[in-house]
């Protein structure tokens, strides 16, 4: 029985016509948490975890070339207490305001963040909030009976790896991080950070998608917007003093789903959702497109892109990558001239949503694509070489059709990327870990970690991506086949730098996995964890709030829409010409002018 969506041997079964049955346990393994009395003062929680075991993570290869990082030394030193066996000392760092972690000892890939390292490589202090009486809050009750029935047995939520809700559990993932983490600390007092912990998307999700906040949700609107804590200490039962001592600039809010946020407003697109993030904490989200980044460099800054979850087992212990290479030993191969390398160079398969013009022309592309460069006649896919021996070339489709999308990015060498509801998806991420190069039609889309428009992280996606203009596709002036092409002689590099990415976008380690490790509370130990610790590590304290607050004050435009394919520039710019010589004064022409300077200057993508 297949449990979780996680991929088994019928899905290449499905695709030879071959019966094979291979039976997967379920467990009941998940993580609980106690009762604790509602209290409106600050505390040490009752409610945390049972200490947790030794972990012992896997081996894993060396990618990832981190920054070099500056010892600093202590001049005093805390007493250890002693031990029956003699222990090396701590590697200790002193965490600045916009620095790294000083222990330069270890590289960023060999770090152990797990609580059971008693040599934390990152001296950042991170304080959980775990409420009195959360076992009790809706939002909490949710997402543990969820977790439970995906626990138990097949399931459709957030919780099932392979759900399309599973890419918004980034709430989820980063709570079973920071509490099982070595740079959690249990006294407020001490923190550089604090981790607010709220499960929102389930919440809004699992009660009919109402347009208005939750009492949650209105309680850190209220905090975020207008420094109230009232909402806050009656909503979440606890106090608003470390809030209040840096107006929560030291407070990390995840933002789950690109689309929605503390307010669920439908059809909002363009910077709508993302507003909320000109607020003093540190926001760790999905998506900023590049256009609100050249709008706000320095709030763009202040938070944090993250890479969507992917929790689905068959991502981490092989599964998808072995459906793969039977799939192409029995299916693929036989049609294929003797060579090399994955047999088909491109794949796309998904439904017609988002920019609905980009997604059709590439379908129409790949279907008429030359039977000398691999064409067969489908929409989907498009094979490395001219195809020989295929007696019935309908069935043949369809048994690659058969094949689980997931396992067929680990057969191509190159994967469109289009935007989904927002400039981003989920599929690009994918991609990246299935070692299938991106190609990204979406001229807004700003990948996690990067240097893109004018951030500071530590990925370059040029070095690992291929982009495609959006207007082109849709206008059907360009090709992505072409730009394929272009790029194969380059194949060998983008792969290089694409295992790095890969193993910086995965929250979870390669291992053996045998339920999704979202349903175990299974502690995130891939690279995307210690990227993101590096990340908060210089924006401790509240460190580059202020740069931000006076950014956000100053005129801006609020551009709520998005455009498909090419950005009607002149017609925008007429527009708001008009709008400006219609403006009753320099308060009202501020944010006109905003946005002439935008769209004079290129900065508005989509």
């Amino acid at each position: 029985m297949r449990t979780n969506g996680g991929p088994t041997w019928r899905h290449v079964a499905a695709a030879l016509g071959v019966g094979i049955l291979i039976g997967v346990a379920t467990t009941n393994n998940f993580y609980s948490l106690s009762a604790a009395r509602p209290s409106t003062e600050f505390h040490e929680s009752p409610y945390a975890p049972a200490p947790l075991a030794p972990y012992y993570p896997p081996k894993q290869p060396r990618p990832y070339t981190s920054v070099k990082r500056v010892v600093r030394k202590e001049t005093k030193e805390e007493p250890r207490k002693p031990t029956t066996t003699p222990q090396p000392p701590p590697l200790k760092a002193q965490v600045d305001d916009d620095t790294e972690s000083g222990n330069a000892e270890d590289s960023l890939e060999s770090w152990d963040l797990h609580a059971s390292n008693a040599r934390c490589p990152s001296s950042l202090k991170v304080y959980v909030y775990e409420y009195p009486g959360m076992r009790d809050m809706v939002w909490h009750r949710h997402a543990e009976e969820q977790r439970r029935q995906c626990a138990q047995g097949p399931c459709r939520t957030h919780f099932n790896g392979e759900h399309l809700l599973a890419q918004f559990t980034l709430e989820h993932v980063l709570y079973d991080f920071f509490r099982q983490s070595c740079v959690r600390t249990r006294n407020p007092d001490e923190a550089d950070l604090f981790f607010v912990t709220h499960f929102g998307d389930i919440l809004y999700r699992a009660t009919g998608r109402k347009n208005d906040p939750s009492p949650w949700e209105q309680a850190l609107l209220d905090l975020v917007e207008k420094n109230d804590p009232r909402a806050w200490e009656r909503t979440f039962n606890t106090s608003a003093k470390y809030w209040q001592r840096r107006h929560g600039a030291d407070h990390i809010l995840v933002q789950p789903a690109p689309v929605t946020g503390l307010r669920h407003p439908k059809g909002v697109r363009g910077w709508g959702h993302y507003l909320q993030q000109l607020t003093a904490p540190v926001w760790i989200s999905l998506e900023l497109s590049k256009s609100f980044a050249g709008e706000y460099p320095a709030c763009a800054q202040k938070n944090i892109v993250a890479p969507y979850p992917i929790p689905g087992r068959g991502w981490h212990n092989g599964e998808w990558g072995n459906v793969a290479a039977t799939a192409q030993k029995r299916l693929l191969d036989p049609h294929l001239p003797s060579g090399d390398g994955r047999p088909l160079t491109t794949y796309f398969r998904a439904g017609d949503h988002g920019c609905v013009p980009v997604r059709k022309a590439i379908k129409r592309e790949f279907k008429n694509a030359a039977r000398s460069r691999g064409g067969v006649g489908d929409q989907a896919f498009v094979l490395r070489d001219r195809p020989v021996k295929i007696k019935d070339e309908d069935t043949f489709r369809r048994r690659v059709a058969a094949l689980p999308r997931q396992a067929a990015m680990f057969l191509a060498d190159f994967c469109p990327c289009p935007e989904g509801d927002s400039p981003s998806a989920k599929r690009q991420y994918d991609a990246v870990i299935a070692g299938c190069v991106p190609v990204v039609a979406s001229d807004d889309a700003l990948w996690a970690f990067s240097n893109e428009a004018g951030l500071d992280g530590p990925l370059d996606p040029s070095e690992f991506a291929l982009h495609v203009p959006e207007a082109g596709l849709a206008q059907r002036n360009a090709s992505l086949l072409e730009a394929v092409d272009a790029a194969r002689s380059r194949l060998d590099a983008l792969r290089s730098h694409g295992s790095k990415a890969a193993w910086a976008y995965r929250y979870y380690a390669p291992g053996a996995y045998e339920h999704d490790p979202l349903v175990q509370g299974r502690f995130p130990d891939g690279g995307a964890t210690k990227v993101l610790v590096r990340e908060l590590e210089r924006r401790a304290r509240g460190s580059r709030w202020p740069a931000c607050e006076a950014e956000a004050k100053r005129p801006h435009m609020k551009f709520t829409k998005q455009f498909c394919g090419a950005v009607p520039v002149q017609a925008e710019l007429r527009k708001y010409r008009a709008a400006l010589a219609r403006a009753p004064n320099d308060a009202a022409r501020a944010p006109i002018r905003a946005a002439i300077a935008a769209y004079e200057a290129g900065r508005i993508y989509r």
